[in-house]
């Protein structure tokens, strides 16, 4: 019987075990998450605001689900030690956990890590639920949300905010919206119908400091300018690495794979966005999430069990709604989510 841990919170790492249990029913897993919560649509967080979707919408399955399948959730733990070699792990609690196989699914870093006054309140991951829910309730006392994203999770939250009349200012790194996922006639349409709709964008810019005594009340950009502000979100794209500085894992701003998401270790896995094949980061936003991950469940679980499986490509979609047009987004990828073709089309929205 094998055990499976995994590190973070991630319906990706679920379908590998429900596709491990297909081959045997008594593989026992336990999911290490520093989210109070079990696992649930990321695409769906950006609904929230404008109430196109109640919580209970958000979770993939009921959480008794879980205890029967004998699979073992430790909410609001951190892991401060990996052993490979003994296939042991180290909670900030000093209790340790033994493996047969470790999946690294969820490692993001705290928001605006290594920005100066990073350590303020205020500050919000904005694909993770909790975060969103805190910024929610807070909402009557909010009247400005900055977000800094060159991803369409950022760009999805934007609009969701607007759409609830709060004053959105976008910040980008890239010269143009999105980072060089459109052609520069598509993404300066997109920039149109956005500001029409109410997002104040800034491209080629960055925030480089967060202003306040204790919360963030506004935020300076490397163009020098600054913006008052009541809550300030960004999409923590880059995984937070600094637990295997002293092992023989190998990384560099992700962790190195091989085409089955399989690191140096035999044994150990990395997978979503910790994972360096996963370069294109937006498919856990796409409309498509639950496919993408079932794909992902499928080629891990072979790899484990010594199984033959072929990869099929995917396309990822989004949809966008924007002054009364949806905006589609498709990409065509291939296993590891690159994208290899980019089209954009709009159309007249259809009400709900």
């Amino acid at each position: 019987m094998k055990k499976i841990a995994i590190l973070g919170n991630s319906l990706s790492a679920i379908k590998v075990v429900e596709h491990l249990k297909a081959h045997d029913q008594d593989i026992e897993a336990v999911i290490i998450s520093q989210e109070n919560t079990f696992p649930y649509y990321r695409n769906r967080v950006s609904q929230l605001p404008v109430k196109k979707i109640n919580s209970n919408q958000l979770f993939y399955r009921a959480n008794a689900e879980y205890l029967d399948e004998k699979i073992t959730f430790i909410f609001e733990k951190k892991v401060t030690r990996v052993n490979f070699k003994r296939r042991r792990l180290t909670l900030d609690d000093k209790e340790q956990i033994d493996y047969d196989v470790l999946l690294l699914a969820d490692l993001s870093q705290q928001p605006f890590f290594g920005v100066k006054g990073a350590n303020k309140s205020g500050l919000y991951n904005l694909k993770k639920l909790a975060d969103t829910t805190t910024v929610l309730k807070l909402i009557p006392l909010i009247e400005t949300i900055v977000i800094q994203s060159d991803h369409l999770a950022g760009l999805k939250m934007a609009i969701a905010f607007s759409e609830i009349q709060k004053e959105v200012i976008l910040v980008t790194l890239g010269k143009n919206i999105l980072n060089g996922l459109l052609s520069e006639t598509d993404a300066l349409a997109l920039e149109v119908l956005l500001q029409e709709s109410g997002v104040r964008v800034m491209t080629d810019s960055q925030i480089v400091e967060i202003l306040g005594d204790t919360d963030a009340k506004a935020v300076r950009l490397q163009n020098g300018k600054v913006f008052g502000c009541q809550a300030v979100l960004t999409d923590a794209d880059l995984p937070d690495l600094r637990l295997f500085k002293e092992t023989e894992l190998q990384s560099s701003q992700r962790v190195s794979v091989n085409e089955s998401y399989q690191t140096n270790f035999d044994n150990v896995f990395a997978l979503d966005a910790v994972c360096a094949n996963m370069k294109f980061t937006d498919w856990d936003v796409s409309e498509n999430f639950s496919s993408l991950a079932e794909e992902q469940g499928k080629i891990i679980a072979a790899r484990i069990v010594n199984k033959e499986y072929s990869p099929v490509a995917q396309t990822l979609v989004w949809d966008l709604e924007l002054k009364g047009e949806l905006v589609k987004i498709s990409v065509e990828n291939d296993a590891f989510g690159n994208p290899i073709l980019k089209v954009v089309r709009t159309e007249t929205a259809v009400s709900a």
